[in-house]
């Protein structure tokens, strides 16, 4: 008996936590396009997950590797294409949102240092809500192919 009520105890100490996290924004596969050591530009890609019962908004991101970063989107308008500055990303709930070239992305402005592939960068997602995600992207060379990433030819 003493057994069972510990056990109890213990599932209601627990469950607030499972709740808490059900309703968390995640994000899966996030990189950074490599560019050239003189590169003033870079962007930002990832996918954000949605499990939790109301849409989250993306208000601002930042990063200790950046003097700025900005929210866009790319898209082909009479037949050039542009980038949209976006107040927010929406991840609509239990959706979610892709960060991919030619799409939503995140605009990196003035590295505060040359960043090579494979180079971590920290990023920062603030919601609306005031919340914040920290998430650990990694540099990667131009469609996100891993820096060790390289095809060998056998004969």
């Amino acid at each position: 008996m003493k057994s069972l009520l510990h056990s109890l105890v213990l599932l209601c100490l627990l469950a607030p936590v499972a709740a808490v996290q059900a309703d968390q924004l995640r994000v899966e596969d996030p990189w950074v396009r490599a560019g050239p050591p003189t590169a003033r530009v870079m962007a930002g890609y990832m996918t954000l997950y949605n499990s939790g019962a109301r849409e989250r908004e993306i208000v601002r991101v930042t990063s200790p590797a950046f003097a700025r970063v900005e929210l866009h989107l790319s898209r082909i308008e009479d037949g050039m294409a542009r980038m949209i500055p976006q107040e927010a990303l929406r991840v609509p709930a239990g959706g979610r949102l892709e960060l991919t070239p030619g799409g939503y992305h995140l605009m990196l402005f003035d590295p505060l240092a040359p960043l090579q592939p494979g180079d971590p960068v920290e990023l920062s997602l603030h919601d609306a809500a005031g919340q914040v995600l920290n998430v650990r992207a990694t540099v990667r060379l131009p469609g996100g192919r891993d820096a060790d990433h390289t095809h060998h030819h056998h004969d």
